[in-house]
């Protein structure tokens, strides 16, 4: 179920989440997801639904973006708990993996060139790699909202290999 109360009085909201946890108290073993925008205003909010209920069991206080990606994760059949290969911070060291690989290729050439700026030295990570890698990652990790149909095909067992002159449109090999 999904209740939006809006007001700009933190205390009254709280006070009315918790008269409504009271009154309609979830199941014994269900989950109350309240959606918060930082970690402060979860740690207050269950303070005082402490206070007013006395308890306070069972409520997850999840960021609006983790809440989604988990809601659109259950939506399209994947389980939101399995590890996420194509989450940003697991996503980043696959890409660092590969880039040396990824500038061989033709099409890679602005990035190559990029990268070669600055020298990787005593075989720690390069500052232009890293940084690519994580801009990279975290468009992959952004598919799962905006492209879960991208996602649900490419984690499927039927997908078809394509030959790479097929996979990529020539007009936008450039972007």
């Amino acid at each position: 179920m999904l209740t939006i109360y809006r007001s700009n009085k933190a205390e009254w909201l709280a006070e009315i989440l918790g008269q409504e946890l009271r009154l309609n108290p979830p199941e014994i073993t269900e989950e109350v997801n309240i959606i918060v925008s930082t970690w402060p205003s979860s740690r207050w909010l269950s303070e005082k639904l402490s206070i007013i209920n006395n308890i306070n069991a069972l409520v997850k206080y999840p960021f609006p973006g983790t809440y989604l990606k988990r809601l659109v994760k259950r939506i399209i059949g994947i389980d939101p708990n399995e590890k996420d290969p194509w989450e940003k911070n697991h996503l980043v060291w696959t890409i660092l993996e590969v880039l040396p690989e990824l500038k061989k290729e033709e099409e890679a050439e602005i990035i190559r060139s990029w990268l070669e700026k600055s020298d990787k030295e005593n075989e720690q990570i390069n500052l232009n790699s890293w940084d690519l890698a994580n801009n990279i990652a975290e468009i992959f990790d952004d598919y799962i909202l905006y492209r879960p149909e991208i996602i649900k095909q490419w984690l499927s067992k039927k997908t078809k290999k394509r030959s790479r002159e097929n996979s990529v449109n020539k007009n936008i090999i450039w972007q």
